[in-house]
């Protein structure tokens, strides 16, 4: 099975099933971020159901009415920035991506790398809460519809690729990103979908557009106890010296791939640690001053979710349903 030009050691990638063997696959090998979403995604004539749970929805929109996530937003203050990681951004919700970036461009004080390292550093106060935009997988809509759009409310966004799916062949990406990307289809990534990555040429346009170009692993492969050092090598270090040769920049930032404590180790931590100056995982967490650069966490939010499932999100009561697994997962990465 060949993805692309990469070393032959890091071609013996983690067992991944085909969709049509996805029944016998444990729950984890398809989650996303540790969310087990079946297809919430069903279309009826032009309308597709949100990916965003209904019980979510049901508690965001309560929540939301009564003032509760406006007012968490307003208490954040400028000591603090909150990272948002989205996924799929198919066309049909470019007008709900137009509200999320209203909304962060009215309410927040958008980071590049730049100038999180200075917050980070103590070289940069912020005049309001920072929000930092992300989009993991190299997905090509990523291209097409959110950096347009981001760029229409003065908004960086921050690309997390795994160059292995870019590099591949057009007609092999559809099978890479069923097998390493997604499963099962959602309102964020439709069965219909072309299943095609970003180009090089992408990759370089929205670099020298101002956004930032991060690394996501080589093949989008977790990190966990069972990757060997050879194989974590590949993954951290050398992922980052081909995509930063396919850019024409370093790239200073990594981000991890899924969100299980088992998909982190203190070996992978250490090698990240060595060769990035920024490194985000997906646990649900605000950003501060004190916060390690090597262990940020973001928000995931994806195109479909309204307003008040976006606000609900990024609110201290996701961050405070969060802690268990993130003090799990930092265990991991100390050994």
């Amino acid at each position: 099975m060949d993805f692309g030009s990469w070393p032959s050691r890091a071609a013996r990638l983690s067992p991944v099933a085909d969709r049509d063997a996805l029944p016998a696959l444990h729950r984890r090998d398809c989650s996303w971020h540790g969310e087990w979403r079946l297809a919430r995604c069903r279309a009826s004539g032009d309308r597709v159901v949100t990916s965003a749970p209904r019980a979510k929805r049901i508690l965001a929109r309560s929540l939301d009415r009564v003032g509760l996530l406006a007012l968490d937003v307003a208490v954040r203050g400028p000591d603090t920035v909150l990272a948002v990681n989205y996924h799929g951004t198919p066309r049909r919700w470019a007008s709900m991506l137009e509200r999320h970036f209203a909304f962060y461009s009215e309410r927040f004080q958008c980071l590049d790398e730049v100038g999180l390292l200075r917050f980070l550093t103590g070289g940069l106060s912020l005049r309001r809460t920072g929000i930092v935009v992300s989009f993991d997988d190299g997905i090509r809509d990523n291209a097409e519809v959110a950096a347009p759009l981001l760029e229409r409310f003065r908004l960086v966004g921050w690309f997390m690729v795994p160059g292995g799916y870019i590099d591949s062949p057009l007609a092999a990406q559809p099978r890479f990103y069923r097998q390493r990307i997604r499963a099962v289809p959602d309102a964020e990534h439709p069965a219909d979908g072309s299943g095609h990555a970003m180009t090089w040429p992408d990759v370089r346009s929205l670099a020298d557009r101002g956004h930032v170009v991060a690394c996501h692993t080589w093949s989008h492969r977790t990190l966990g106890v069972d990757v060997s050092a050879a194989d974590v090598d590949d993954e951290v270090l050398v992922a980052r010296d081909r995509l930063a040769a396919a850019i024409g920049r370093p790239v200073r930032t990594f981000s991890w791939v899924r969100g299980f404590p088992g998909d982190y180790s203190a070996l992978a931590h250490n090698a990240v640690c060595r060769g990035y100056d920024l490194a985000f995982m997906t646990m649900s967490s605000a950003i501060h001053r004190t916060s390690d650069p090597h262990v940020l966490h973001r928000f995931n939010v994806e195109a479909s979710f309204p307003l008040p499932v976006l606000r609900f999100q990024i609110s201290r009561l996701n961050e405070a349903a969060f802690a268990r697994r993130r003090r799990s997962v930092e265990r991991a990465i100390r050994g």
